[in-house]
């Protein structure tokens, strides 16, 4: 079992790097709608979630057989009986497709790398107290964890080229790069079926963006070429809180054991969730640097403005869903969230946007609740639709973006036991890979169509006997 945990924990060390070093030719991120709002944004879904489009995003929750971390509901937290260690990855194929007076442009590009990293363990064992008498009075049950993650992502290179009168051609060139990313403190706690729990955050990143103007006629030897570059460094708090309540009830009894559960008992399980957060404050430090230059004229610095503090408002967000199905088989679940884009201001680039939405409908099940390794993992598909806050002025109109897709997903377990003095089975150890497949859509049809697949993929290291106060000293 060892040498099995000791192989997850390289390939998920290795991961990260082996899918930055793949995609066609070195290329990377390439979205030219990242240029807009704050660009690509990071949902906390981890790819335990993902598999199922998300639509467990307000009720997923560990259980008998599991120890999943979801960091968009923090009242999950509560439900944790097992360590977990968690690093994640993913790799992005994307094609982009534009349609200018019946001509198709298309371009691919690549990207892939580090995700995440996340440790969640149990403060407080209720299950426990009855055996153990130092919890006899422990009713609350407390669960814990911390986690890096992306929270938004920028990547384009644009070029266009412009036939003005008597100049000749004209090219201009967008660039921008960079990433923000989230550091996370979740604690969930639960009495009886209710569940709450907070997540605080701090977010932190840097994107710059590069605009250039390039007379590309020689015979118009006056002109200035520009070069403007924008970089905003960006540091706030930002919260979420959760809810959550689950009812489990009673089965029809001659339906309560079956060949497929080897005799095992489980009943119907209904959950109910909730998640979201205020709108949220940042400090933005923002350089300016805007310089001209030709063939005539030699270079001349505009502006050169260094560590401008400003202000960032980020959007309000409210999500909730509900699961059911049998407690370790099978769950079927949606989720919807709302996103209120019509609040987001950022003094140093101002910009309109527009509120969002996002519904996902899922399935997840267990071949078999009961046995070993593989016959407890689980397999999930789900479905997903909604619009992006970010909007598009073309031709005089407003196109807001739409994004959809499918998604599946699996879980790979891997579970170690021992005996104790009194030939009780107990699980020592798990180790799990998450693998989550999503193909979807990103953009306007009368605009550039961004059709991608992406692949993330996580590994869980797990050991029960950590954070266990020891019985003797």
């Amino acid at each position: 079992m060892l040498k099995i945990i000791n192989k997850f924990l390289i390939l998920g060390l290795l991961f990260p790097i082996f899918a930055q070093a793949q995609g066609l030719n070195g290329t990377r991120l390439n979205s030219p709608y990242t240029r807009y709002g704050l660009g690509d944004m990071s949902s906390l879904a981890l790819p335990n979630s993902q598999g199922s489009a998300g639509a467990f995003g307000a009720t997923l929750s560990s259980d008998a057989l599991s120890f999943d971390i979801n960091l968009q509901n923090p009242a999950s937290f509560s439900k944790l009986k097992i360590t977990s260690f968690e690093v994640g990855g993913y790799y992005q194929r994307a094609n982009l497709t534009e349609n200018t007076n019946n001509i198709f442009t298309k371009s691919v590009s690549n990207d892939g790398g580090f995700s995440y990293l996340a440790l969640s363990f149990p403060i407080t064992r209720t299950w426990v107290a009855s055996r153990d008498t130092a919890q006899k009075k422990i009713k609350i049950q407390w669960g814990m964890g911390f986690a890096l993650l992306p929270h938004s992502q920028v990547g384009y290179d644009v070029a266009v080229t412009r036939e003005l009168p008597n100049i000749g051609d004209v090219q201009y060139n967008y660039v921008g790069q960079g990433n923000r990313f989230r550091l996370n403190w979740a604690n969930g706690w639960s009495y009886k079926n209710f569940s709450a729990g907070l997540n605080l955050g701090y977010l932190l990143g840097s994107v710059t963006n590069r605009s250039t103007v390039y007379f590309e006629d020689s015979s118009y030897i006056y002109a200035y070429n520009e070069d403007i570059v924008n970089s905003q460094t960006v540091r706030g708090l930002l919260w979420d809180v959760g809810f959550m309540y689950e009812k489990r009830l009673k089965r029809n009894p001659k339906n309560q054991t079956s060949a497929y559960s080897s005799g095992a008992k489980f009943p119907f399980i209904l959950k109910i969730g909730t998640y979201g957060h205020s709108n949220q404050q940042a400090t933005t430090f923002d350089n300016q640097f805007y310089r001209r230059y030709g063939n005539y004229y030699s270079y001349d610095t505009v502006v050169n403005n260094a560590e401008t503090t400003g202000k960032m408002r980020l959007p309000a967000q409210i999500g909730g869903g509900v699961s059911f199905g049998v407690e370790n088989w099978w769950s079927l679940g949606f989720n919807y969230e709302q996103t209120f884009w019509s609040q987001y201001t950022n003094i140093a680039r101002p910009e309109i946007m527009q509120n969002a939405y996002r519904a996902a409908l899922g399935f997840q099940i267990r071949p078999r609740p009961t046995g070993n390794n593989l016959q407890t993992s689980t397999f999930r598909t789900g479905v997903f639709y909604g619009t992006e806050g970010r909007i598009i002025e073309n031709a005089s109109k407003i196109y807001q973006l739409q994004k959809y897709g499918i998604n599946f997903g699996m879980n790979l377990r891997l579970i170690g036991k021992a005996k104790t003095a009194m030939n009780e089975t107990f699980v020592t150890s798990i180790a799990a890979a998450n693998v989550a497949f999503e193909y979807g859509f990103l953009g306007h049809p009368d605009l550039i169509r961004q059709r991608y697949f992406q692949v993330n993929l996580s590994f869980n290291l797990n050991e029960n006997n950590w954070f266990i106060r020891s019985r003797y000293r």
